[in-house]
């Protein structure tokens, strides 16, 4: 039995808990989606930076982004990219 998944893998969602998904409350807290679009919190956690500081990225233009009426979502792929592209090769 499963006790979760990886995320690097696209998986459905799937209880922490190792139990099934079928008769799950909609208010259960220990599901991991893997969705591709995060809000200000999620992507922020993603990245380990605060809500404040990816917001202020996005507000700046550095990071690319959807808005449906007030929400803002990020796609996880233009997070990926923006960490590559800031990559540093070399010895401190």
């Amino acid at each position: 039995m499963k006790t979760g998944h990886s995320l690097g893998t696209a998986m459905p969602e799937t209880p922490v808990n190792g139990g099934s998904a079928e008769g799950t409350s909609d208010h259960q807290t220990n599901v991991l989606p893997r969705a591709r679009l995060l809000d200000y919190k999620a992507a922020g956690a993603y990245m380990s930076l605060s809500y404040w500081s990816l917001r202020e990225l996005v507000l700046n233009g550095e990071i690319p982004h959807l808005k449906f009426g007030k929400k803002v979502l990020i796609d996880r792929r233009d997070l990926d990219d923006w960490i590559e592209s800031r990559k540093e090769q070399g010895v401190f």
